[in-house]
């Protein structure tokens, strides 16, 4: 248990670091740079392998039936999977990339439903584990991971904004950030 203490604190203290680092890189270059995306997808893979090591090393485990909890798990995982995947290739095929950035906006496929569908994909990847872990644990760091890629989406947000200006300013306008979220209106912060 002191271990996962000390992982989450390594955690909040690195995403600390990668927020500092992304919010330096809009202010200087407009958005992400390669250190700072690389360091934002390590990290996710870093509080992935967290939240897996909690769920399956039975670490505060929640007294429900194991079976309807790897029928859920496995239901959100997968939808998790298909949505990120089907954002990641989308946005690969779509995005036209110079380096880290993408030259053109992608709004249709998963990006249609939401401005943020890989991020919300790896989360439900990261909630199923959890649940069919049956692990609290699990479940606490699937939270501080919601935390950090709330702001995280905010600058890559700005970014888009700087990036592709009126254009998505109405596509924010009329998209959530995360499938059935609330819409921004114009004029109003992320």
């Amino acid at each position: 248990m002191v271990a996962f203490s000390v992982t989450i604190i390594v955690f909040v203290a690195l995403a600390t670091l990668v927020l500092f680092w992304a919010r330096a890189d809009l202010r200087t270059h407009g958005g992400l740079t390669m250190r700072s995306a690389i360091a934002s997808w390590l990290l996710y893979v870093l509080h992935a392998d967290s939240v897996v090591s909690a769920a399956w090393g039975n670490l505060m485990v929640v007294d429900v039936p194991e079976r309807p909890a790897m029928l859920i798990g496995a239901t959100v995982i997968t939808a998790g999977l298909v949505l990120f995947l089907a954002a990641s290739v989308q946005l690969g095929l779509r995005g036209d990339f110079s380096g880290m950035r993408p030259r053109r906006l992608v709004t249709t496929g998963a990006y249609r439903l939401a401005r943020h569908p890989q991020n919300t994909g790896w989360g439900l990847l990261l909630l199923g584990a959890a649940i069919a872990g049956r692990s609290l644990l699990a479940l606490i760091l699937v939270a501080v991971f919601v935390v950090f890629v709330d702001r995280f989406m905010r600058i890559e947000d700005q970014q888009l904004s700087h990036d592709f200006g009126d254009t998505y300013a109405a596509y924010r306008e009329r998209t959530p950030a995360v499938p059935f979220g609330r819409r921004h209106p114009a004029g109003q912060p992320a």
